[in-house]
């Protein structure tokens, strides 16, 4: 987890600081099981299970992704 700096003109100073996690897998056997494996811990500790307050959707208009390979976490339907 780290603080990211954006743009927020409502500030004086016109910026201000928000909180992402970020998680990149690099290896030649890594899998989709392996990264849903970390996201499964880390809404565990923040006490957001799978089904109950969290999912996932197929997000094919990203174009940082292949096709069919993005996903979108949804917690609390957002």
């Amino acid at each position: 987890m780290q603080d990211c700096v954006v743009l927020d003109n409502s500030t004086d100073t016109g910026a201000r600081n928000i909180r992402k996690i970020t998680a990149c897998v690099i290896d030649q056997n890594a899998n989709f099981e392996v990264i849903h494996g970390l996201l499964d811990l880390i809404m565990l500790k923040v006490g957001a299970g799978f089904g109950k307050h969290y999912k996932l959707e197929l997000d094919t208009a990203d174009p940082r992704f292949f096709p069919t390979r993005g996903l979108r976490v949804l917690l609390n339907g957002s």
